[in-house]
């Protein structure tokens, strides 16, 4: 019986220190992708001659930047591969100017590392199920209602004919 505690104080200790070591990690983690992330971004957005901090970027800039290997290799560091950032450069560009703001293509980049890769397709896995969810609910009330509208028109038609 003795032996038995002994063993389960130990394994408790053993869950313990596993807990903490993996909760150190994973703080370890984001703070130097966070560092690496910020980095970066200051090589993206460089200050002006003014002193003031270009807050976009066109397409040819980040190109031009994209063949500078330490910019290449502090994507590589992010687990981002250039040619995914020039994807996710056309992604942004909403306007169609070629011109991304520096919030949300540092944004852009960040969900393009591989844990935020696998949490964004977790969450568009949830919002597909949850949109087909309300298709098969809303789908038969259309239905419902064009039959109601239809069967109004039979009706109509029948009393007033054209």
């Amino acid at each position: 019986a003795v032996l038995n505690v002994l063993t389960g104080i130990f394994v408790d200790a053993a869950l313990d220190a596993a807990e903490s070591d993996r909760d150190s990690v994973l703080r370890e983690m984001v703070q130097s992708h966070t560092a690496k992330a910020k980095w970066l971004g200051e090589k993206l957005f460089k200050q002006n001659e003014d002193g003031t901090i270009n807050d976009s970027i066109t397409k040819e800039e980040f190109h031009s930047l994209l063949e500078n290997d330490e910019i290449v290799s502090r994507l590589r560091m992010l687990e981002i591969d250039a040619s995914e950032a020039q994807w996710l450069f056309k992604e942004l560009d909403m306007s169609g100017d070629e011109v991304v703001s520096s919030d949300e293509l540092a944004e852009g980049l960040l969900k393009l590392k591989g844990m935020a890769r696998s949490i964004d397709m977790v969450y568009l896995h949830h919002e597909y199920k949850t949109f087909a969810r309300q298709m098969l609910i809303f789908m038969p009330y259309v239905e419902d209602c064009f039959s109601a509208i239809g069967r109004a028109l039979e009706k109509r038609r029948g009393r007033n004919p054209i």
